[in-house]
This record gives structure tokens, sequence and C-alpha cells, in this order.
């Protein structure tokens, strides 16, 4: 959730109220996938299914997905069966789902996606508004335009990065 959603004030940007850094973070569904999201929680919470077989992407940002629905679902009492594979052929997804674990034995992985993901918010969020605050009014004023907002996150500026040197190059 946006740093409003914890305190009303914070909806104003000020260098005063950085870093936000909140002790217990906030999740909400975002409103464009709202009506989806509500199918998936509807199939996950039904009373006729004792297991579910997770097969987001086999990773750590598969695993973040599942577990971000699952606690936004508050899906609870239900086996959960990890398919782990490598590729989408029939022979594949077949073995995946024979040999799948429980999810339990992914908790790290999950934890280290929830760890990720916490680190690229704090990331945006604080850098985001610090940059603007600092120099979006001198880029505005340069543009002509109202409002600049300075974007910044853990993969976008690595990119921007590489546009950077590249367009330098030519």
């Amino acid at each position: 959730s946006y740093p409003e959603e914890y305190d009303p004030a914070l909806k104003r940007w000020n260098l005063q109220t950085l870093p936000f850094i909140p002790e217990e973070f906030k999740y909400e569904v975002i409103p464009s996938v709202a009506k989806q999201f509500q199918i998936v929680s509807g199939i996950l919470n039904r009373e006729d299914v004792d297991t579910i077989y997770v097969c987001t992407d086999s990773g750590r940002e598969g695993e973040y997905i599942y577990r971000l629905v699952e606690q936004e679902a508050h899906v609870e009492g239900k086996k959960r069966r990890r398919v782990w594979i490598d590729s989408q052929t029939e022979e594949e997804i077949l073995r995946g789902i024979r040999e799948a674990k429980d999810l339990s034995e992914y908790d790290n992985l999950g934890a280290s996606a929830y760890l990720r993901a916490k680190e690229d918010y704090l990331m945006g969020i604080n850098f985001s508004r610090a940059l603007t605050l600092k120099y979006g009014p001198a880029l505005s004023n340069y543009l002509g335009t109202r409002f600049t907002v300075l974007s910044v996150g853990r993969v976008m500026t690595c990119v921007l990065g590489m546009v950077v040197r590249r367009e330098r190059e030519i």
C-alpha cells in the first residue's frame, strides 16, 4: 500500500517524513485486477478444494506472487503442493505434479521474495520522493512543466543507466 494508507498525512510528499519505513507492511488488491483476484480467491477458498497445486513460475517472483495472493485471499486449512518445472511440455508438467513437494519446503524462497519486494518498495517510495522533492522543481522549470516526478526503482534505474551509457556511446 502507498504511504497514505498508513497515515493520510503522508500523501503530501515532504523531506521531513523520509525515510518512510513501516513497522508492518500493508497490502491491497489493485483495483484493475480486483475482479480476477476475486475469482482466484473464490477457487482457493472453495470447500471442495482440499489441495492447492502452486504452479506459478519456478523462482522467487513466482513464489512471491502465489504467497501474496494466498495471503490476501485468507486461505486456510488447505494442503499446498509446489509444482516446480523448467518447461511447458506435457511430460514436464506431469512430472512436476507427480513430484510436487509441500509448499513449506519453499518457505525460505518465499521469505527472500518478500524481502526483495519490501526492499524494492522502500527504495522506490523513498528515493522517488526524495529526488522529486530535491530536483523536481528545477527539472519542471527546465522542461516547462507544472510538475515533474522522478521515478526510482531497482530495475528501472539499471535499465535507464544502460540506455544512457549506450546513448553516450552513439
